[in-house]
């Protein structure tokens, strides 16, 4: 679009911008402010992932001035940048530091779901510039506020929502190159996929998937061969834009990636959350099981006006956005069709992403599209003439009504919200029938927009940021133990993440999609289970029935526990540990006292070599206070003379040991192994060992010295520098391409 906006344009954006405030007004003008809960009990990762880093990440920068790169709460001590949803280097979750937590969580919450609608009208506009502004704008913001988003919102999926809103930008701006040859749409191509990388790693490789796909779509059916070189440059251009924006958190993941347990997810693993079939009933009602992955309703509104879009009549661009949504239902029935199960065969990388139903970003983004050129095709005629207009009519009108006659009379029988959506439908369709006319379509809006507001809100419910702590009783015996550098050990969960973070508490426990393989099972053994498979926690039976099934009740082994500085076994009173007697018994939850760990690091002179698939059996026959397993040969250890550690210091992303050696030996720090952190004696690099399976060691000479141990990863070392380059120079060019001067 060139040129002033005109009035419609303007009134149609001050519209996209003013609905997410409508929808979250309760979350965004009162005081103190809540957070955004789903109404449904599945839980949310706004309180264990979220709201804490958010709050960890303020209070560091806020104390020291400097970024925490790494978690010291959770996992003995987990990273953070490098995380593949901890967006740390996302510029507009920096609000976090100027406002209070909740607030600005909302407010991003709210700006994303306009963005989102911004950028579907900006892709309606630029590809039918017939289409009227209102028109684009009453589908686009369908689209942004479906009942998916809103779900996936109530779930605490921030990484997920923040990574989905850029999909139309970028499709935007690979249309706007190809329809122009301007260069300066790479720009904004560039930008859009390094946010969708910054949030969530992988719809910035479904996106990628997906706008490789479209390019080469383009160039078989225009056969525009001699663009075949400029957009090949124009890709390649992209591809260094984009990695060298990420390069902060991209660099560091890669560093992650080959030590985490998302490596070798098997099959069935990696199709965790296929969509169930009979659960494609949700295409036409709200179900009335709010996960957020099977929550797939896309609202009365888009189905409708595609149906009838479809019953005026598709020319080839409607058909092939109707692919385009088909496609996006197949691959989000995962294993319950072929073709997915052939995807994971031959697609290098696709075993490394877990649900299948991101997908439905496909198929929600078209039936947008297709909504936008059926109302667009009922606004420009005057009669509801086609014989096929009414036989569509007819099927809706007896679909609904007898669903919803079910639902009255057996509210059992079918688990979804058919009311008030049916009788949304019923008077829509009567509208649809009748001549077109200004006062028809705002109604007809109207009525898509209540339906929305009704069906998406109801999934959220105001929740108070102190309802996230625990009781004092429960806090009160850990905060000695946080003194002292202790930790607790929650297998079945236990003190909220938010209780670990206000308190500066430690927990070996986590809730984490990334743990290092190594740590997981270093924790499954110490716990006693047995349980192999992949869960989004440590350890599993925190947050798998199946686990918990598997392991109804913990057997401990002490020595490992102590090598994890673990003082407090926490277990529910319904699953209470037979060989010892509760200390504290609070919010359903019974605190055992383990006794005195190792410490945050202790010296050993004695040490063996292993291998890793034998260390943790091995670890097991030894003496763990006296001995280490190494997977590096070392000279013939000592029988006495272990180092000693005298005294501690920590900062944001540190921590020193003054340590005493008689002799050469081994210095371990019960923090996991993981390839960022790195060491040096009296300020000289050493290297940094893995020791006793999962932990980190370094080797001493004899002496006094200091021993400082830094989270600083080589590739953010690096790559920051390079991120910061990359965003001065798109920032310039931006600005010179599409500044007031050009």
């Amino acid at each position: 679009m060139r040129g002033p906006l005109s009035n419609a344009e303007r009134r149609a954006m001050w519209g996209i911008g003013l609905f997410p405030m409508l929808l979250l007004a309760p979350y965004l003008f009162s005081w103190p402010t809540p957070l955004i809960f789903p109404t449904a009990e599945l839980g949310t990762d706004l309180p264990r992932e979220v709201w804490p880093l958010a709050v960890w990440v303020k209070n560091a920068f806020t104390v020291s001035g400097e970024a925490p790169l790494w978690r010291p709460y959770t996992l003995s001590g987990a990273p953070l940048i490098g995380h593949p949803v901890a967006p740390l280097l996302y510029p507009p979750n920096w609000l976090v530091l100027i406002l209070p937590v909740a607030l600005a969580l909302n407010i991003l919450a709210a700006l994303h779901l306009a963005w989102a609608a911004l950028g579907v009208y900006l892709l309606l506009r630029s590809e039918r510039p017939s289409l009227h502004p209102y028109v684009a704008a009453l589908c686009a913001t369908l689209f942004a506020h479906t009942p998916k988003w809103l779900a996936h919102l109530a779930g605490g999926h921030w990484p997920t929502l923040a990574a989905i809103v850029w999909w139309p930008w970028a499709l935007w701006a690979l249309l706007r190159f190809w329809r122009t040859g301007q260069w300066r749409w790479s720009w904004v191509l560039a930008v859009a996929l390094a946010a969708q990388a910054l949030n969530h790693g992988t719809y910035f490789i479904l996106g990628g998937l997906w706008l490789g796909a479209v390019t080469l779509g383009l160039l078989l059916r225009q056969r525009q061969w001699p663009q075949l070189m400029r957009v090949g440059l124009m890709w390649i251009g992209v591809g260094v834009l984009a990695l060298g924006l990420t390069a902060g958190q991209l660099w560091p993941l890669a560093e992650l990636l080959p030590f985490s347990n998302r490596a070798a997810l098997t099959p069935e693993e990696a199709a965790f959350g296929s969509l169930p079939p009979i659960l494609l009933l949700n295409l036409f009602f709200p179900s009335e099981l709010q996960f957020p992955e099977w929550f797939v309703y896309p609202g009365a509104g888009l189905v409708l006006l595609s149906v009838y879009g479809w019953a005026t009549g598709w020319a080839r661009t409607e058909r092939l956005w109707a692919g385009v949504a088909l496609l996006g239902l197949l691959m989000s029935l995962g294993v319950n069709t072929p073709l997915y199960n052939l995807l994971y065969q031959v697609v290098p990388g696709l075993s490394l992403f877990r649900t299948p139903t991101r997908w439905w970003l496909l198929t929600l983004l078209a039936l947008a599209v297709l909504a936008a050129y059926g109302f667009e095709q009922w606004r420009l005629s005057q009669k509801f003439q086609s014989t096929r207009k009414r036989w569509v009519t007819a099927v809706l009108g007896i679909f609904y009504t007898l669903a919803g006659g079910v639902k009255l009379l057996m509210p059992t029988l079918l688990p979804f919200a058919v009311w008030p959506t049916t009788l949304i439908i019923l008077v829509s369709g009567w509208l649809l029938l009748r001549p077109a006319s200004a006062r028809r379509g705002v109604a007809l809006a109207g009525l898509f927009l209540a339906e929305l507001l009704w069906v998406s809100g109801a999934l959220l419910r105001p929740m108070p940021e102190a309802a996230l702590l625990a009781s004092e009783n429960l806090v009160a015996p850990l905060r000695q133990a946080a003194l002292n550098g202790e930790r607790s050990l929650a297998p079945y969960g236990g003190v909220p993440v938010a209780s670990l973070v206000v308190e500066n508490l430690s927990a070996a426990d986590g809730y984490d999609p990334f743990p290092t393989a190594a740590y997981a099972d270093f924790v499954r053994r110490a716990i006693g289970c047995d349980y192999a498979g992949y869960v989004v926690a440590v350890p599993p039976t925190q947050a798998s029935a199946e686990a918990t099934q598997a392991c109804p009740a913990v057997q401990p082994e002490l020595k490992l526990l102590h090598l994890l500085n673990v003082r407090y076994l926490i277990l529910p009173t319904a699953r209470p540990w037979q060989s010892a007697e509760p200390i504290v018994t609070a919010d359903e939850l019974q605190i055992y006292d383990l006794g005195l760990g190792v410490g945050r690091a202790f010296g050993v002179a004695q040490w063996q070599t292993t291998t890793p698939e034998s260390c943790l059996t091995n670890l097991l026959k030894i003496d763990v206070k006296v001995t280490a397993l190494v997977e590096t040969e070392f000279p013939a250890s000592e029988l006495t003379g272990a180092p000693q550690v005298f005294s501690r210091a920590a900062s944001t992303n540190s921590e020193t040991f003054v340590v005493e050696a008689l002799r050469p030996g081994l210095l371990i720090r019960t923090l996991p192994w993981l390839p960022g952190w790195r060491a040096k004696v009296d300020g000289q690099p050493v290297q940094l060992l893995r020791v006793n399976c999962a932990l980190q060691g370094v080797w001493l000479p004899a002496g006094a010295q200091t021993v400082e141990f830094e989270h600083l990863p080589v590739g953010f070392e690096w790559g920051r520098w390079l991120s910061l380059a990359t965003a001065l120079l798109v920032a310039g060019a931006l600005l010179a391409q599409f500044g007031p001067r050009s």
